[in-house]
Order: structure tokens, then C-alpha cells, then sequence
């Protein structure tokens, strides 16, 4: 019994270390008036982690549980241009990745054609 429970411990203090290891990135996306933008796609990258979150209805995100390394954030919302920000994260720290996202730019093309008109047709009456 004194073994197992010895076992068990040793198990756990192992553990901690792995855990104590992890660090985070958070953020607030806002567009260029100021106004915080909710839904928009966050997608993070770094050593052997891809994960995707978006963010909550005041413009904020936290993606925690993310090990040592440096890392790619890329904020996108339909209507903004992407926003790509790389951000270190140490041993339980938490990075900030603010991010102003500016309006996607548009492109309009007029087309102009001519107009043809049908041709007239002409009856004759004999």
C-alpha cells in the first residue's frame, strides 16, 4: 500500500513540471474606429501546434496550454484584411497579441458594352 501510494506521488511530481511548462496569448481585436470586433477567426501556429478560436462578443481571445515557442497568429474577418502577428511565449506567460484590423479594400470594374439594337424588320405590303 505504502508502495503504491509512493508510486502515485512520484507520478504526479513528475507531471508538474510538463504542466508548470505552458504558456498562453491573448488578445483584443478591434477595426480601425475602435470598435472590438466579436467572431473574428484567430488561428495560432508555433512548434507542433496549430489551434483555431475566435473571438468572444468584446473583441477578446485567450488560447492557454500552449508550450514555449514562437508563435504565428493570424487574425481574419470577412469584410478586414488578415492580420499576421508573431508572438513569443516563455514558460507560464501569457502573451499579448492586440490587433487593429483595417478594411478589407475594394475593387470595383465597370464592364461597358455597347448596346446593339436589333435590326428592324420591314414588312411589305403587295
Amino acid at each position: 500500500m505504502i508502495r503504491l501510494a509512493i508510486c502515485l506521488l512520484a507520478g504526479l511530481l513528475s507531471a508538474l513540471p510538463a504542466m508548470a511548462q505552458q504558456g498562453g496569448i491573448s488578445g483584443t481585436v478591434a477595426d480601425e474606429t475602435g470598435a472590438l470586433v466579436p467572431g473574428a477567426a484567430v488561428v495560432v501556429s508555433g512548434p507542433g501546434v496549430t489551434r483555431t478560436t475566435f473571438t468572444a462578443g468584446d473583441g477578446r481571445f485567450t488560447m492557454s496550454g500552449l508550450p514555449p515557442g514562437t508563435y504565428q497568429v493570424v487574425i481574419s474577418m470577412p469584410g478586414f484584411s488578415a492580420s499576421t502577428r508573431e508572438v513569443t511565449v516563455g514558460d507560464t506567460m501569457t502573451a499579448a497579441a492586440d490587433v487593429t484590423l483595417s478594411l478589407a479594400s475594394v475593387v470595383s470594374r465597370a464592364f461597358w458594352a455597347p448596346i446593339s439594337r436589333p435590326a428592324r424588320k420591314t414588312c411589305t405590303v403587295a
